[in-house]
């Protein structure tokens, strides 16, 4: 395949999107956020979109795609001098992504805390508990439940999906929304306390005074503190 384009960075969904992700990112590209032609969108963009679903809506084409384009990306493992180092190409360079919208980062496999993706503005820093769990959940314990929250699905997303949290902890969060959620999704939170990345493992559809609600439980990809002090952690990580 002699195509150099990253369908998956496209579409905005990770490489390891199950079919249902890529599908709904695909209607929200087209249709909320109006790439359309028959909305106002350019004839461009959407021939393009167009082109990344054809192919990674097709399981077959995306195996296929996936051995050629994306291997093609990965840096070789053969040793070189320095100097040949500086003279390679930069797209021989194996970047690191987002872990929401996929948009490729320098700031390495160990981001600093407050590294943020330069597109969505989403954490790149990883949540790992080891050894400060105990301490950690001693915090949790001082949060204010109920806290009020915005949730994004996809990016670019004009607006996000409000919800409440019912309980967070060192791993993730347990929130109320009337969105109706995808097992495997990862979403974008922002709330007082943090702003982080999270994968939804699992919901349970509930009945509410204003109608069905849905109880949702994420566990935390990445993840930003809003404050250190006061916050689940108080140290440098």
């Amino acid at each position: 395949m002699k195509n150099k384009r990253n369908y998956y960075r496209i579409l905005h969904v990770q490489p390891d999107a199950p079919q249902e992700i890529i599908k709904s990112s695909y209607r929200t590209l087209m249709h909320r956020l109006k790439q359309h032609p028959d909305l106002g969108g350019d004839h461009g963009n959407a021939a393009l979109i167009n082109e990344a679903y054809a192919v990674i809506s097709d399981p077959r084409k995306r195996a296929e795609y996936d051995r050629t384009f994306l291997r093609a990306n990965v840096a070789p493992t053969t040793s070189a001098s320095p100097r040949n180092q500086s003279k390679a190409h930069p797209q021989s360079v194996v970047q690191e992504s987002c872990a929401f919208c996929g948009t490729p980062h320098r700031h390495g496999r160990t981001p600093r805390q407050d590294a943020v993706c330069g597109k969505c503005a989403s954490p790149l820093k990883g949540f790992e508990i080891t050894r400060f769990e105990k301490s950690c959940r001693r915090m949790v314990d001082r949060i204010a439940k109920q806290l009020h929250l915005v949730f994004y699905t996809a990016w670019p997303q004009k607006k996000g999906y409000p919800g409440v949290v019912q309980d967070i902890s060192p791993r993730g969060m347990q929130f109320v929304t009337e969105k109706s959620p995808k097992r495997g999704m990862r979403i974008k939170v922002e709330c007082e306390t943090c702003t982080a990345v999270a994968r939804v493992t699992n919901y349970e559809k509930r009945s509410a005074v204003s109608g069905v609600v849905w109880v949702v439980g994420v566990e935390f990809v990445t993840i930003l503190f809003n404050e250190t002090r006061g916050s689940f952690i108080s140290m440098k990580i």
